[in-house]
């Protein structure tokens, strides 16, 4: 199917924001009455626009199982938490301000305690649910940071993702340490722990490819080979089957594995840009695939074999930087160079 005709240009710098962050009209927000489930949602899937304003959202991270707080880093406005499903918002974290968050983790075991990536600043450490923030980045190779993972379970470790390599930080430990090996590269811009397996971590780097480990990261194998390029934006693990795993290659299209990654295979059957950057496989139904590009979102109904576009309530061009389900699955948010957005689904 021929490409539709994209503005090049204006992606090419979107993915300059995600993968360096250097560099209106009034919020769509749903009326008070869907977002508390009083009133029947739309007739079909649509997104809205749930920030106060169209800037660029950088990272997001949710609360815990039980806990509603959602959150949301802003290239131009700051950090921001909601505690009602969106509605409202306060800005927190005087400390970030003007600093440029690539990513957020919030403990799994602790809600109050956050920590934020900073390019060329490294990490940083909310104790009291974000009001004060101090430098935590003892043992870090390299400021640059571009990803934060905890390790599942209650295993209390913190994974970094950065331009020298995978990090982790232990609870109670005061430095990082370094653990990927020289075959798992540099520039590590994703993370994924693989949710049948707690211990197995894939770090996706934007210059080495992607890689495994299988022993949260004491040794590491490098799954990238049959690919057509090393350029990893996102990594997506399938929570039913541990074979099979997709990635996105920027300015390529997106790859599907069913063995592991000993080979790939395009599935880009109804996608109409390679511009694509963001991948979020369902919790509660794995076959459905959602796809984040620089035009919109796609959905797939059969683990990625075919896609229809699934953009409604998005503005043009919206450059969808990160996908995530909320805790449970019944919930997914998009952040966008136009803000945060979440799907409802009719009734």
């Amino acid at each position: 199917m021929a490409e539709k005709s994209a503005p090049r240009s204006r992606w090419i710098a979107a993915l300059a924001l995600l993968a360096l962050l250097a560099a209106g009209s009034a919020p769509a927000t749903p009326p008070a009455a869907v977002a508390e489930g009083l009133v029947q949602a739309p007739a079909a899937r649509h997104w809205w626009r749930l920030s106060q304003e169209q800037a660029a959202v950088t990272a997001l991270a949710f609360g815990p199982p039980g806990k509603e707080a959602i959150w949301y880093a802003s290239d131009s406005a700051g950090l921001f938490v909601s505690r009602d499903h969106g509605k409202q918002w306060q800005s927190m974290g005087k400390e970030l301000t003007g600093k440029r968050v690539s990513s957020l983790a919030v403990d799994p075991d602790d809600s109050s305690t956050l920590y934020v990536g900073v390019l060329k600043e490294g990490v940083f450490r909310s104790s009291d649910a974000g009001l004060s923030w101090r430098a935590v980045s003892e043992g870090l190779g390299n400021p640059h940071v571009y990803a934060l993972a905890f390790a599942p379970q209650g295993r209390k470790r913190l994974y970094a993702g950065t331009y020298q390599g995978v990090y982790v930080r232990a609870e109670g430990e005061a430095r990082w340490r370094k653990i990927s090996s020289d075959a798992a590269g540099e520039n590590v811009r994703t993370l994924a722990f693989d949710p049948r397996h707690p211990e197995t971590l894939y770090a996706g780097s934007y210059s080495t490819g992607l890689h495994r480990s299988e022993r949260a990261g004491s040794a590491w194998q490098t799954l990238s080979k049959a690919l057509p390029s090393v350029s990893i934006f996102d990594i997506a693990v399938d929570p039913g089957d541990s074979k099979t795993l997709y990635v996105t290659l920027f300015d390529v299209g997106v790859y599907r594995t069913t063995d592991g990654g000993a080979s790939w295979s395009l599935r880009q059957d109804g996608v109409l840009t390679v511009d694509v950057i963001s991948l979020a496989v369902n919790p509660r139904d794995p076959r459905e695939l959602f796809l984040g590009t620089g035009e919109g979102v796609y959905v797939s109904a059969n683990r990625g074999d075919s896609w229809s576009e699934l953009s409604a309530g998005l503005p043009d061009d919206a450059g969808v930087l990160r996908l995530k389900f909320h805790p449970g699955g019944r919930k997914l948010y998009a952040a966008t160079l136009k803000g945060l957005y979440v799907l409802e689904e009719p009734e």
